[in-house]
């Protein structure tokens, strides 16, 4: 008596869907936002967009370049995509990116936000801890923009940046991640005074802020303040 063969073929069926279905789910996370352009608002107020595709490509154009498409590339964190050369690159990470051409990087943004510090520039004033208030002295020049998920900034020696996260449920509550900075050598005074600022953002917990002032708690009694520099 012949076997059917209906139950095999449908064994090989069911296989066969499972692992099409892989192949999409895989596609679809290795291209973060496949499908529809997302648009990048960037520090220096310029617009990026970026096509992410599901073959592990994504096109990006911006305003001082023609659109262009770059393949996925190896990473230790984010998502790298390069030309061939890898004379353009472009990361993302969460909802942040970054251009980098030639070397050095152009462009540095975020996905729109609802944050209320987007946008603003401010200028370091001091600290004020217990109440007192300590003055930075006549070299020491910050200067910290935010953007809609990233801040960057210039110190009196270095530049700094990274992403910030304001809590949807309590608007007072901040953090800074993903810090960096250039590593310039300078006197040692502003070295020490750099490095203070960058260690206090890196634990602020709490921001209060006028149309004028911004405070950014980062202890006890102690915290940093700016008065407004500008708007981007």
């Amino acid at each position: 008596m012949k076997k059917s063969s209906t139950p095999l073929l449908l064994i090989a069926a069911i296989i066969i869907l499972i692992a099409a279905v892989g192949i999409i789910k895989f596609n679809f996370l290795d291209a973060p936002y496949a499908g529809e352009p997302v648009t990048y608002s960037t520090t220096s107020g310029d617009i990026i967009t970026a096509h992410f595709k599901t073959d592990n490509s994504v096109e990006v154009s911006g305003p001082d370049f023609e659109p262009v498409l770059l393949k996925r590339s190896q990473s230790a964190s984010g998502e790298r995509y390069s030309n061939t050369n890898g004379s353009f690159v472009f990361w993302s990470k969460n909802n942040t990116m970054f251009i980098e051409q030639d070397g050095d990087i152009t462009f540095r943004g975020s996905l729109e936000s609802d944050s209320p510090l987007a946008g603003s520039i401010w200028k370091y004033t001091g600290l004020l801890i217990d109440g007192k208030k300590e003055v930075p002295t006549s070299d020491i020049t910050i200067i910290l923009n935010f953007g809609g998920n990233t801040f960057f900034g210039s110190a009196s020696c270095n530049d700094f940046f990274g992403s910030y996260l304001i809590s949807p449920e309590n608007s007072e509550s901040i953090s800074f991640t993903d810090l960096g900075s250039t590593m310039m050598s300078c006197e040692d005074l502003v070295m020490i005074a750099e490095e203070q600022f960058i260690s206090a953002l890196a634990t602020t917990h709490t921001v209060t802020y006028t149309n004028q002032h911004l405070s950014l708690h980062y202890a006890a009694g102690k915290s940093l303040q700016f008065k407004l520099f500008g708007s981007q």
